[in-house]
């Protein structure tokens, strides 16, 4: 499969939150890199194209617009 990513990800397994319109949604974080990651939602939500990605152990907040969706999964891009 052709890599379409601009920069490397690293592997990491790490809580995380999807933020949009008043509502949290638990999700985990499964890789990363300086423009983007790749999510799995723990439950079936609907997510918007663009929401707010909130990792509280690092003290990481960011703006997510998303590129694919596969069942849980999805890669997102920082905008």
């Amino acid at each position: 499969m052709e890599q379409k990513r601009i920069s490397p990800r690293r592997r990491v397994f790490k809580a995380g939150l999807i933020a949009f319109e008043g509502v949290t949604v638990d999700c985990t974080l499964r890789n990363i890199s300086m423009s983007g990651a790749g999510i799995e939602l723990r439950s079936p939500v609907e997510t918007p194209a663009t929401f707010r990605l909130i990792v509280q152990a690092d003290n990481f907040i960011h703006l997510c617009q998303v590129a694919w969706r596969q069942g849980p999964r999805l890669g997102v891009k920082f905008a």
